[in-house]
Order: C-alpha cells, then structure tokens, then sequence
C-alpha cells in the first residue's frame, strides 16, 4: 500500500532527474512536516509564505463527486503565471508536501498527478512565480472511506 508521500518521492525522482533541483537535499524539513503551514514555511521560509496571495489565474481540477479509489485521485494544475516553481501539499497525512515540480521558466503550466489520501482532505497548490510572488488555490476532495464507516 503506498503512502502519498511514497508516490511523491517516486514522482519527485522522476521530476528531478529531468529539471535538476533536489528539494529534499535542499528543504528536507519540508519533507518531514505533518502540517501543511509547517511544510510550505521550511519550502519557502515564513517571511514570504506570510505573503502568499490566492489567485483566479489558476485552474485547479480535482474530483467534484466522492472520491472511491483513495488511492488514485487525479489533480491537475493550469496557469498562465510565469513562475519556477509549483508544490502541492494535503492536508490530514502523515507528510504534507506532496510534490514540487521545478523548472527555470514554466511559460504555461499544465500538470496532471495521481495522489493518493488516506480520507478526505484539502490540496493546496502554491505557485512561486519567477519574481518570487506565491499564489495560491485549493480544493476539498472528498475519499469514500470504507475502513472508516466500520469504526
């Protein structure tokens, strides 16, 4: 059974072999965090996290309906912000950050992952633009858990 951080450091191999950049070399607290805040503050320090704006020229697909397979719930991420960095977080997991995907100019950003959530949950997706500025979107995803119901 994989984690999502197991599936994020599979994608996270995948992501640094082509653009380069080893986050978990250089935030490896990030990596560790169980909270979203304390994940994203050791990503992107506390001063500039504090700063962070939420923004409507972002597109953040996720599954509207209850989620039945926890294990393969799809994200996608769309926007037209020029940036250098796109990291997704959940909250409610053992590890917060997700993924960050790293590049010197995304132009258009177009991304499409598969996380998985032990139950329902919130994905946040911060954008680092290339002056900087974090935006930010989020979306609640909801996980039949069968496991749960026999509690």
């Amino acid at each position: 059974m994989f984690s999502s951080f197991k599936m994020a450091l599979m994608s996270f191999v995948i992501v640094t072999s082509m653009y380069g950049v080893d986050y978990h070399e250089t935030h490896p607290q990030a990596w560790e965090a169980t909270s979203l805040n304390a994940a994203a503050i050791a990503l992107y320090g506390k001063k500039k996290f504090s700063t962070i704006k939420q923004t409507l020229n972002m597109e953040l697909i996720t599954p509207k309906a209850m989620v039945e397979d926890p294990g393969q719930i799809p994200i996608r991420v769309r926007s037209n912000i020029p940036a250098k960095s796109v990291a997704i977080f959940v909250d409610k997991q053992d590890k917060a950050l997700v993924a960050v995907f790293h590049r010197d100019n995304f132009e258009k950003i177009d991304l499409s992952v598969t996380i998985r959530l032990e139950s329902k949950g919130t994905v946040f997706v911060v954008i680092e633009s290339l002056t900087g500025v974090l935006y930010y979107k989020r979306a609640f995803i909801d996980v039949l858990c069968l496991p749960c119901m026999a509690k």
